[in-house]
């Protein structure tokens, strides 16, 4: 009668440890799913963040564009004023010439710069997302090594109240603590199954 109490009560303990981590692995896989919609949340504002700011470096660049056209005109119209009553239009013609050629290469040079820079920032901008993505996936990693190691030491501290191991033998408390340390590795990576 005792032999069969003492089975009922362990294999009760077993029923409701095994049903603890069922549900603890429901947990953590609910809090793996938060976490991994949450890493995605924050690459999108990142690649939401070098998007705008590519926008407003275009625009910047079209605007100081369209004022460099402006000045060009202003400057055409006043030089083709004075042509109509200047003697010296050949002479205001090439000044004109030359000015447009200098503008033309300071736009030119401008245009290579900005180019080069704005690689340069991308780059940096794509290698500090690569970087923080690769630690985000680390942290994770660590944290469910963390997480095993603590299910491993549950599992071996029920294992041994539920065997009474202290009660036993040096020779069989070993045996003892052996068989829960391979049911314990098993159980973890089952669990570790489950998320993969």
């Amino acid at each position: 009668k005792e032999d069969e109490d003492e089975q009922r009560a362990r294999y009760d303990k077993q029923v409701e440890t095994k049903a603890a981590l069922r549900q603890f692995m429901v947990e953590q896989k609910m809090k793996q799913e938060q976490m991994e919609r949450d890493e995605k949340e924050e690459f999108r504002r990142i690649e939401q963040y070098a998007a705008d700011k590519r926008a407003r470096e275009e625009e910047e660049a079209r605007k100081k564009e369209e004022a460099e056209r402006e000045k060009v005109r202003i400057l055409n119209a006043m030089l083709g004023s004075m042509e109509a009553k200047n003697k010296e239009k050949e002479e205001l013609e090439l000044l004109r010439n030359d000015l447009h050629l200098e503008e033309l290469e300071a736009e030119s040079r401008r245009r290579e710069e900005m180019q080069m820079r704005k690689k340069l920032e991308d780059k940096e901008e794509m290698k500090e997302a690569y970087l923080y993505q690769m630690k985000l996936k680390e942290d994770k990693l660590q944290k469910q090594r963390d997480e095993e190691e603590a299910i491993r030491e549950q599992l071996m501290k029920k294992f041994a109240e539920d065997d009474r191991i202290e009660q036993m033998n040096e020779h069989k408390r070993r045996m003892k603590v052996e068989a829960h340390k391979r049911e314990a590795e098993r159980l973890v990576a089952l669990r570790r199954e489950m998320y993969e």
